[in-house]
């Protein structure tokens, strides 16, 4: 299980594969190898990544990076699969915040 706090309130509760899937669904350009081997990586070894202890700077850009993984995964569902669909809505919803499209 893997735990994604957001600053303002909202939170990721995902397996450690949906979590490493979000991530390597990250548009290219979107996250550094610093915001890999420093945050990420460990985070999916620990199942815990809060964010808002991140900084502005590298808080922002992974949340912005965590949004857009999870937007291409949710585009990759069919429509036969509404319970996926509701679940990657949750997710970018908790993960919306003052950065996030949303």
């Amino acid at each position: 299980m893997m735990s994604v706090l957001f600053d303002g309130g909202g939170e990721w509760y995902i397996r450690g594969a949906t979590f490493d899937l979000i991530v390597e669904s990250v548009p290219a350009g979107m996250i550094t190898d610093d915001d890999l081997n420093l945050h990420l990586l460990p985070a999916s070894a620990m199942g815990y990544l809060n964010i808002g202890t991140l900084g502005s700077e590298h808080g922002g850009r992974i949340r912005a990076a965590l949004y857009a993984g999870a937007e291409r995964c949710m585009s990759q569902v069919g429509k036969d699969r509404p319970d996926l669909i509701t679940f990657y809505e949750g997710l970018l919803t908790s993960a919306s915040g003052p950065n996030s499209p949303r």
